[in-house]
C-alpha cells in the first residue's frame, strides 16, 4: 500500500483519528503500533503520520509533516456511458489505478438497462476509488462526479476553459488514437476530456453533441472492444504515451 485515503473530518485538533472498519485494518491487517509511520492523503494534501496512541476502537496519529499532493502530468476526464453493475465497478477501480482525474458516469439513450443510481451505488464507486488509491501511488485521487446527462457533460467541458475532447466510436470511422497523439501539438499540461458509450454504443445524435462542440471521433483499430475494456485501453493508452515525455 502506497497512501492511506482518509476523509477530511478525521483531523481533530491537530490530529488525525481513525476509527471504524479502518481502525481493524490498520490494528489486524497492518499492525500498526504506536511509534508506527504511514502516508495518507487527506483532500488535497499528502501527510506523514506517526502514531501516537492505540485505544479500544480509535487509533490517534500525530502529524509529523504535510504538504500539497503532486499533480499528474497529464490530466485525464472520462465520460463514461452507464454500464451493468460490475461492469462499472471495474472500469472505476481500473480508471483510479491508472490516473484519471475526474469521472462522469453518463445517462445515455443506450444505456442498458436503464439504471437507477441510488447514493449509495455512488457511495461504492468512491470507495473503490479510494482502495485504488492505495496501491497505485497517485496522490491526486480520482473525482467521482454525480451522474450527468451528455449535454450537461459537454457542458462541463466548455466550462473547463480548454483541453482536447476525443469520442472513442466503436463504428470504426476516425482517426486512430496513436496517429492522432502523434499529430497533436500541446503546450504545457496535455488535458483529455475522453468519451466512451455504454454497452449499446453512441446513437448518431449523440455522437453529433459532441462532434458539433469540436470533439474528435477517435478508433483504436478495427475491432470491436466492449465498452468496459474501452475506456480502461483508451485512458491508459493516453496515460502511457505522455508518461515517457515527462
Amino acid at each position: 500500500m502506497r497512501n492511506l485515503v482518509l476523509d477530511p473530518d478525521c483531523i481533530e485538533n491537530n490530529r488525525v483519528v481513525v476509527d471504524g472498519e479502518l481502525y481493524h485494518y490498520l490494528k489486524d491487517v497492518r499492525r500498526v503500533r504506536e511509534g508506527s509511520r504511514i502516508d495518507a492523503l487527506i483532500g488535497r494534501r499528502h501527510y506523514s503520520l506517526v502514531v501516537t496512541s492505540i485505544i479500544t476502537g480509535r487509533i490517534v496519529f500525530g502529524i509529523e509533516t504535510s504538504r500539497d499532493t503532486h499533480s499528474r502530468y497529464v490530466s485525464i476526464t472520462v465520460y463514461q456511458g452507464l454500464l451493468k453493475s460490475k461492469k462499472m465497478d471495474l472500469v472505476i477501480s481500473k480508471l483510479a489505478e491508472i490516473g484519471v482525474g475526474d469521472f462522469f458516469p453518463l445517462k445515455m439513450e443506450r444505456t442498458i438497462p436503464q439504471i437507477k443510481l441510488e447514493s449509495e451505488k455512488i457511495s461504492r464507486w468512491r470507495r473503490l476509488v479510494r482502495e485504488a488509491a492505495k496501491v497505485s501511488g497517485y496522490e491526486d485521487v480520482m473525482n467521482v462526479h454525480d451522474p450527468a446527462t451528455l449535454v450537461d457533460a459537454v457542458g462541463s467541458v466548455e466550462r473547463a476553459g480548454g483541453g482536447t475532447v476525443l469520442l472513442f466510436n466503436a463504428r470504426g470511422s476516425g482517426e486512430h488514437l496513436m496517429r492522432f497523439l502523434q499529430k497533436l501539438s500541446v503546450e504545457g499540461k496535455p488535458s483529455f476530456h475522453l468519451f466512451f458509450g455504454p454497452e449499446g454504443g453512441f446513437t448518431d445524435e449523440e455522437i453529433d453533441t459532441v462532434s458539433g462542440r469540436g470533439g474528435a471521433l477517435i478508433t483504436m483499430g478495427e475491432y470491436t472492444m466492449r465498452a468496459e475494456t474501452a475506456s480502461i485501453i483508451g485512458a491508459g493508452f493516453i496515460r502511457i504515451f505522455y508518461s515517457g515525455r515527462q
